[in-house]
């Protein structure tokens, strides 16, 4: 009675709404005795999870937890690691398989954790680090990409090398700030923009980041970075390709003067016009924002074809690949392995990323010597899925049992022939040399046996 007497007042109607938890909920409790609802969560909970009234079977049993826990090992372990959302959606299904209708409450998660050290590091080194196109569908943080492009210069300081997060390229003045705050800005390069073949809002996700990022990005330098000397755009063969056409044009040899003819209507048929449209309407606006406002800055354009090479992007899993390289990853992951599929709709044209790469500080550094607008198309020649199927083949004698048979017609070229190119301008004015096809996929299947290598490291540690 004396220790009683010494509790505060607000303890005491602690005590008296803990007891009411078994009876009338958490929630109900904390307003019945006006006490704070995650003081009494956390009074409740210690190691355990809170049962009410309404939620009697809220716990999985200890067989359900171990099986909870080495569905997420398993999962890790290929390379598709879970969400919290994932795991408690997993939990909530595991607890009603005799048949009640049980809940999980959203902090059950953080719990299972506590009471898990094992998998402890792997929620936030791995499974919240799962980006768009992994099994999870989440993203990891652009702050923390940029980070992690950081930590791969670690001579580098902040005043050489820095990261300037723009959250929606969309947004009106989305680059102003960034741009603003960066003085001295000689060269500005706007690199690739998204395409993905599971976009559901052609306008949303691949239209407007492409074409209204493009624009505003050239605004942006117009207005707020007087010192720029030349923009670097990249562009696409999306842009260039003529998409009415059949397959293939044998009698057509492409050049930096030809324009794809689609529509805006034609957009929105299907994720791949989506694309090429998104490219070739960018273009065409960074051409028209250069005639209307006639900046101080040249521009450049360059018109990439499929781009293959070693992947060096932070990835959690191998699904989140780029779709070029998507191509190389299915023949060595088995994806392929009934038949080779045909190597495309229009695309017979390639290079590795790494020439791409050069190609984009060759033509800085030839603008800050002579500038003046041009336009470039890539590319190192012509391949098929054949090619390259024979050429993992001949190099990775331990993917044999996931290739399929690189004999046949198969994924080759197709019988009335492909259109030309003549991508002489970029040899000749940029100096460029290609790498071959075999060695791009030689290098692209070696960097995806790092990234499995590093990625089992971080599930182990």
């Amino acid at each position: 009675m004396e220790m009683e007497s010494q509790l505060s007042d607000y303890e005491k109607r602690m005590l008296l709404a803990i007891e009411d938890v078994e009876i009338i909920g958490l929630r109900p409790s904390a307003v019945k005795h006006s006490v704070k609802l995650s003081t009494l969560h956390d009074r409740c909970a210690g190691g355990q999870d809170i049962r009410t009234a309404h939620q009697k079977d809220q716990s999985l049993t200890v067989e359900q937890e171990d099986d909870l826990v080495n569905y997420i090992i398993e999962r890790e372990r290929a390379f598709q690691p879970l969400t919290k959302k994932d795991i408690h959606d997993f939990a909530q299904a595991l607890s009603s398989v005799n048949g009640q209708v049980c809940y999980i409450g959203k902090n059950w998660v953080d719990r299972f954790f506590t009471r898990h050290s094992s998998i402890e590091l792997k929620p936030s080194r791995v499974i919240e680090s799962a980006r768009k196109r992994c099994v999870t569908k989440e993203s990891l943080s652009d702050k923390e990409k940029g980070d992690q492009v950081l930590a791969r210069y670690k001579n580098t300081t902040k005043a050489e090398i820095a990261v300037c997060v723009i959250p929606d390229f969309t947004a009106h003045g989305a680059f102003d700030d960034c741009l603003q705050s960066s003085t001295s800005l000689d060269v500005v390069m706007h690199v690739a923009s998204p395409f993905y073949y599971s976009a559901t809002d052609i306008k949303r996700e691949l239209l407007d980041p492409s074409i209204v990022g493009t624009t505003s990005l050239l605004t942006a330098v117009c207005d707020h970075a007087p010192s720029v000397k030349t923009v670097i755009l990249t562009s696409s063969f999306a842009a260039i390709l003529n998409s009415y056409k059949p397959n293939t044009i044998p009698q057509h040899t492409y050049t930096e003067s030809d324009w794809n003819p689609l529509t805006m209507d034609d957009a929105f048929q299907n994720t791949l016009n989506g694309y090429r449209a998104s490219k070739l309407f960018a273009e065409r606006a960074a051409w028209d924002l250069m005639d209307t406002r006639k900046p101080a800055f040249s521009l450049t354009t360059i018109c990439p074809t499929l781009a293959f090479g070693p992947v060096i992007q932070p990835l959690s899993c191998l699904d989140e690949i780029n779709i070029s390289s998507q191509r190389i990853y299915n023949f060595i992951s088995g994806a392929y392995k009934s038949q080779i599929p045909d190597t495309g709709v229009s695309f017979f044209l390639w290079i590795d990323v790494r020439d791409l790469a050069v190609a984009h500080v060759k033509a800085m550094e030839a603008q800050l010597t002579a500038r003046g607008n041009r336009r470039y198309l890539l590319t190192e020649g012509y391949f098929t899925n054949q090619d390259i199927c024979k050429i993992i083949g001949r190099w990775f004698p331990e993917y044999q049992d996931a290739l399929p048979s690189c004999e046949g017609e198969a994924g080759g070229y197709p019988k009335e022939g492909v259109y030309g190119f003549n991508n002489s301008r970029a040899t000749e004015e940029l100096g460029l040399r290609y790498r071959t096809l075999e060695e791009s996929v030689v290098d692209t299947v070696r960097s995806f046996k790092d990234v499995q290598r590093e990625l089992t490291r971080l599930v182990r540690n």
